[in-house]
């Protein structure tokens, strides 16, 4: 059987992406506004939601953000005051392109409003808060309203940073989005491709390469796209034969074939084959972490963090 051709598909973002674009605010609005459900990061209810929760608790944020001022002696009250709208009634009517506006426009102001939360109550930063599953994490209104508007930030710069990605890449053509599972898995040694040629990813050059199990359902639906093909040209077939053998004679003329796969059609016209699905290589550098120092225990690095080239271990902060 003929096989779709394999493409290699880690379109997910790599651990340094950050450090290599920059997003803009532009970039953000653009992709806020989308409403496709590939690219959609929140519904238009969700966003004048977002906005009428931060109108309810101006006062509270600007109250919180003149704390701010002082200590840091900038003017983050009257930024709040500007870009906050005055009511509810004055934006829930307003296009996608206003609403996404204003809340991009508050994504930076809110972030300087976590961080001086998680520091001024944990003397601490976002990362080490993170880092740090059992530490109790700030409480208060403002807080996790700051808090939802830097993780919708995060979530729109990680679809940004993986367009630049892909439009940077050659081999982004040929790249397709993982799904929340694949993302999860980690390297596994009895996925390694069958074919030497496919166990190298082409973008990051490590031997991280595995066939995820989504392929058997591929292989599965390709062969069925054969079989049921062969059934039909062997009905079509047999009519052809058919009509070939009564032309010219006066009997009555042979009617059209019944469809084999479905008794309900007539076969009118030779039966195509079925679309094809592609198997893909999953890259999974992506998943892959060494968790202890000069150590490869519970490391899930398929390379034991061991730069192929030069044989040496790379450094514990390495990010590549």
């Amino acid at each position: 059987m003929k096989q779709a051709e394999k493409i290699t598909a880690p379109a997910v973002m790599d651990s340094s992406a950050e450090n290599q674009f920059i997003v803009t605010n532009e970039d953000r609005i653009d992709i806020l506004m989308k409403q496709g459900t590939e690219e959609r990061v929140l519904l238009r209810r969700d966003k004048i939601s977002l906005i009428k929760k931060t109108v309810e608790n101006k006062n509270e944020v600007v109250s919180t953000a003149c704390v701010i001022d002082v200590v840091m002696n900038c003017d983050l009250s009257s930024t709040f005051e500007m870009i906050i709208p005055k009511n509810i009634a004055s934006f829930s009517k307003q296009s996608n392109k206003i609403l996404s506006e204003i809340i991009v426009n508050l994504f930076e102001p809110f972030e300087m409003v976590h961080n001086y939360l998680v520091k001024e109550q944990f003397g601490g930063s976002r990362e080490k808060l993170t880092r740090n599953k059992k530490k109790r994490k700030p409480t208060g209104t403002v807080y996790l309203l700051a808090e939802e508007f830097v993780n919708v930030r995060d979530r729109i710069d990680r679809k940004v940073i993986l367009m630049l990605q892909n439009d940077e890449n050659p081999l982004s053509k040929w790249m397709v989005k993982l799904t929340d599972a694949q993302r999860q898995r980690t390297f596994s040694i009895e996925r390694i491709p069958a074919d030497p040629n496919h166990r190298r990813c082409l973008v990051c050059g490590n031997s991280t390469i595995n066939e995820p199990v989504e392929n058997q359902a591929v292989t599965k639906h390709n062969q069925e796209v054969d079989k049921v093909y062969s059934m039909k040209m062997a009905v079509w077939n047999e009519y052809l034969k058919s009509s070939k053998e009564n032309a010219g004679k006066d009997w009555k003329k042979i009617a059209f074939p019944t469809d084999p796969t479905n008794p309900t059609k007539t076969m009118r016209r030779m039966p195509t084959r079925g679309a094809y699905k592609s198997q893909v290589l999953q890259c999974m550098a992506s998943t892959s972490k060494c968790v202890m120092r000069n150590s490869n225990t519970c490391s899930t690095c398929p390379i034991w963090c061991t730069n192929e080239e030069t044989g040496l271990r790379y450094p514990f902060e390495a990010k590549s």
